[in-house]
């Protein structure tokens, strides 16, 4: 999952919950660059990736709960890597 993946790959800055609502927001960098999410706790993660100079897109990530979100979230960023690769 992308907790135990930071340490190989990936590395997170910042975890804290939204005072504002309680979800769980945290910051990243990946090999894709920086990474943020805002997750809700039905495990619907809204992803916001800043890739500097390649630019930033946002995505909508849906688990069942947070864990399965993380696993979703670890593939994409994954997939995201071999194709930058090619």
């Amino acid at each position: 999952m992308l907790s135990e993946f930071n340490n190989d790959v990936c590395k997170r800055l910042k975890s804290e919950v939204d005072a504002d609502c309680g979800c769980l927001e945290e910051e990243w960098e990946t090999p894709v660059g920086f990474m943020s999410f805002h997750l809700l706790p039905q495990g619907i993660g809204e992803v916001f990736f800043d890739t500097g100079d390649a630019g930033e897109w946002e995505v909508t990530i849906s688990g069942s709960d947070e864990m399965d979100f993380r696993r979703k979230l670890e593939l994409y960023i994954l997939d995201l890597g071999k194709r930058c690769d090619e």
